[in-house]
């Protein structure tokens, strides 16, 4: 009785203490907050979007998930951090890929309807895609090989992208004009 009693506890001990080793040893979009805060001076976080392990911008292996921070410091300029889901990879601070800055795309996507699209208090839903067939799926009007940028920014039904150094506003709503400059 007490042999089947020792490795049930004993294997439910192994399972827990492998399921704590994964979550201790990756970031989580608190952690990437934190880490951008005080590792590379952002003040205010404007956007924060998880992204998959096929960006571009992350070369190390192995690679999991990554996540985009998006903020201010003191000086108001944006800074871009990349946050790898590994603790054990060291997070690295970007050159924001866009031509434009995010707040000058978002006065792009603000200015192409009559009413504000993207307020400030709505940053937190924007997301970043990084895989070209989630692009695809979100957007099929693009073609994934004319894009400048390995990067989509979402919000709504809104999808932006850069071709030809140009940054372009696609809308899902029928009724909207997809917009340039």
């Amino acid at each position: 009785m007490k042999k089947p009693f020792f490795l049930i506890t004993l294997f439910i001990s192994f399972m827990l203490s492998l399921s704590g080793c994964t979550i201790i040893k990756e970031n989580k979009p608190g952690d990437a907050k934190i880490i951008a805060e005080k590792d590379f001076g952002i003040s205010e976080i404007l956007v924060v979007s998880v992204g998959s392990s096929t960006t571009e911008f992350m070369l190390e292996t192995p690679r999991r998930y990554v996540i985009y921070v998006l903020g201010l410091n003191d000086n108001e300029e944006e800074v871009f951090v990349i946050v790898p889901a590994l603790k054990s990879q060291e997070p690295c601070s970007v050159p924001w890929p866009f031509v434009k800055t995010f707040r000058e795309i978002v006065e792009q996507l603000n200015s192409s309807s009559e009413n504000v699209v993207l307020p400030e208090d709505k940053f937190e839903k924007v997301e970043f895609i990084d895989n070209p067939q989630l692009m695809k799926l979100y957007n099929n009007q693009i073609e994934i090989s004319d894009l400048d940028v390995m990067l989509m920014i979402t919000y709504m039904d809104y999808s932006i992208v850069q071709i030809n150094n140009e940054v372009l506003i696609y809308s899902k709503d029928p009724n909207a004009t997809n917009k340039k400059d």
